[in-house]
């Protein structure tokens, strides 16, 4: 695990500088004011990128990229697999169980302030602690940066996956502590499930399903 965490100390580093400062904003400012401050920045060009980057985080979006990975290698495979159920039963048991009344931005502004809205966006009013979709994309997309292994290509799949998670803000379905708490979750669970699998020593794993039926 220290051997992983120090090839890919650049990513993982500036992903944690990042949690920490929002973390701070949300101690130190309540999530309705952060909310607010943050939906006054929008664009038509923004709308159209946020509104369909945020499908990356659809776990239809994940188990499709699973049944690709199946024709490249298991290992990749099982990776993705691991990281998205982990992380994504666990949002589902806090958002289910723990927080179960927790409401999104459209039920928490009803009565009290007008959001910016990005039009085609069904909006949904409950289970907002944490993001599954936050969760979901650093899972996948975390993952991936594991695998490739290199520096810049790292830093460049952080931010699409904080793009992601900041989507869900910017159509109005989380707030910025939702995306963090997601985020961390997929995070753990990218980071642990590529060292488990990682350290397999088995052959079959790197495998796909093309080499079984040959």
């Amino acid at each position: 695990m220290f051997k992983i965490i120090r090839d890919n100390r650049a990513f993982i580093t500036i992903y944690f500088i990042l949690l920490a400062t929002g973390i701070v904003i949300c101690i130190v400012y309540p999530k309705g004011d952060i909310h607010l401050f943050l939906n006054q920045f929008h664009c038509k060009f923004c709308d159209f990128v946020f509104k369909y980057l945020t499908y990356i985080g659809d776990g239809l979006y994940t188990i499709a990229v699973v049944v690709v990975l199946l024709f490249i290698r298991f290992r990749y495979a099982l990776m993705v697999l691991a990281s998205y159920l982990s992380s994504g039963i666990l949002v589902q048991v806090i958002k289910r169980f723990i927080f179960p009344d927790s409401p999104r931005p459209a039920l928490f502004f009803k009565d009290i302030a007008e959001l910016y809205l990005v039009p085609g966006v069904d909006l949904h009013h409950h289970h907002s602690f944490p993001s599954g979709h936050s969760a979901s994309a650093f899972a996948l997309i975390i993952t991936f940066a594991l695998i490739i292994r290199n520096k810049w290509i790292g830093l460049l799949l952080l931010i699409l996956a904080c793009g992601v998670a900041y989507s869900r803000i910017y159509i109005s379905q989380h707030f910025l502590v939702d995306i963090l708490t997601g985020s961390l979750l997929g995070f753990l669970a990218a980071l642990i499930f590529y060292w488990y699998f990682h350290g397999w020593k088995k052959k079959w794993p790197d495998q796909s399903i093309i080499t079984l039926v040959q």
